[in-house]
């Protein structure tokens, strides 16, 4: 199955750039071909047209064969007995730690709290990894990390607010913060990412609103899942950030050998928290993400109750 899936996967890379090079290279001639066929002219045949337009089909042939092999595949390790039992241990202690949460007194819980926090992450981070080891070529480290909002400290932030902090921020950014995004808690030390890392989220009324960046603070406005494939390919979000933000975040990606991330909002009352998964390699969460989210939901749901016990909601 796995090497009918790369061959598939193989294929479609091929054509996907044949497609355009000869789109780029006989532009004319399939264009003359084109007129030739809608005067009724059919001698001598239109073989410039007819070439592109067979490897264009067989793209999209491969694309869908690539799709289907790699949902095959997902299904296949997701119900492997080895992933089952290493998933089914990982949440068992997920539980057990939700336990001694909610039975702790006061004194302990604090406490209790911000380990089982870790320990969610460790075990989101452990799940990705799992999967991603069965289905990518690569198998590098995947990390786990919780950023939440730093609205009470958001003056004092801004009088000493970093190079690394505005690097993120739109033209006149500033002015129309709500609130920064802070990294709190990581499933493991992460030296690509700095101490206090943050990213920028707008006033609602703000004319900035829209330009929300992409992954963890894009994910905190919409209360919705974030996965970025390719954080090298950018150019699906050219519209919602400005270019000069785009470059910025390329470099950092680039520098931190981050090539793609997915950002887990977890609501609790009227909060948010996100939960940032990066990954050395593309697709941190494969072809079909929605397959391993599902797998991620209980230690999100884990997350939101120990969130809401400690907020006292």
């Amino acid at each position: 199955m796995r090497l009918k899936r790369w061959t598939y996967l193989g294929l479609e890379l091929c054509f996907f750039v044949l497609f355009p090079g000869i789109t780029l290279l006989f532009g004319q001639e399939i264009k003359a071909d084109w007129t030739l066929l809608k005067q009724g002219i059919h001698t001598p045949w239109p073989w410039y047209l007819t070439t592109w337009l067979l490897v264009g089909l067989a793209y999209a042939v491969f694309r869908i064969q690539s799709g289907r092999q790699a949902v095959a595949e997902a299904r296949s390790v997701l119900s492997a007995p080895a992933f089952v039992e290493s998933y089914r241990k990982l949440l068992t202690a997920a539980i057990d730690r939700l336990t001694a949460v909610s039975e702790a007194d006061e004194a302990t819980r604090k406490q209790l709290i911000k380990s089982s926090e870790r320990d969610f992450l460790i075990a989101i981070a452990k799940t990705v990894y799992f999967f991603r080891k069965a289905t990518a070529l690569r198998s590098p480290i995947v990390v786990c990390n919780v950023m939440k909002p730093n609205k009470d400290q958001l003056q004092e932030l801004l009088k000493n607010i970093d190079k690394n902090d505005k690097k993120w921020l739109e033209p006149g950014g500033e002015s129309a913060l709500d609130s920064l995004l802070e990294v709190k808690e990581s499933s493991m030390a992460d030296l690509d990412t700095p101490a206090n890392f943050r990213l920028p989220v707008y006033k609602k009324e703000s004319t900035l609103y829209r330009r929300t960046l992409f992954g963890a603070p894009r994910a905190y406005v919409t209360g919705q899942n974030q996965v970025v494939n390719c954080t090298l390919w950018l150019w699906p979000h050219r519209g919602r950030s400005s270019w000069s933000v785009l470059v910025r975040a390329y470099k950092h990606f680039w520098d931190a050998k981050i090539f793609s991330l997915a950002a887990l909002p977890v609501v609790y009352g009227t909060s948010t928290v996100v939960i940032n998964v990066h990954y050395k390699w593309v697709r941190v969460l494969g072809k079909n993400p929605e397959m391993l989210t599902d797998l991620l939901v209980p230690f999100l749901a884990m997350m939101s109750y120990i969130y809401s016990v400690d907020k006292g909601e």
